[in-house]
């Protein structure tokens, strides 16, 4: 899990590792859970499926965008439901020096961003080639 309060100033808002590939949320104002489960096949192949549900901690206080300082607009909704999101990571060895990286992400926003969102989803998908010289 994490938490972070609504003062929290991050030095690296954007947190993979923490916070889901979507990018839709800032480490700020934040509390969460998340789940990984992971497998390692043939010939170099690893999968990785995180679930992630976030939640906000003072409903007092904005949820933040993934800047850590923009607060997404909400009007006068107090719900500490942010959202979950889904995220699968692909890696394959293609040589000794050289993977192939690809993730997806899918965020379903909570009762307190679907309006400011104005989606129903927000997504995100990446490829990198990454090479060890």
């Amino acid at each position: 899990g994490f938490w972070a309060s609504e003062d929290f100033n991050p030095l690296f808002p954007s947190l993979h590792h923490l916070l889901g590939w979507a990018d839709v949320l800032g480490r700020r104002n934040l509390a969460g859970l998340g789940v990984t489960i992971g497998w390692s096949g043939l010939a170099g192949l690893e999968l990785q499926l995180r679930g992630l549900h976030f939640l906000r901690v003072n409903t007092e206080a904005p949820p933040y965008a993934s800047d850590g300082s923009t607060s997404l607009s909400f009007s006068s909704n107090r719900a500490q439901d942010l959202g979950s999101e889904l995220d699968l990571r692909a890696e394959i060895s293609l040589f000794s020096s050289a993977r192939l990286q690809s993730g997806a992400a899918i965020f379903f926003p909570g009762a307190s961003l679907r309006q400011p969102l104005g989606e129903s989803w927000a997504g995100r998908i990446e490829t990198s080639l990454v090479a060890s010289f």
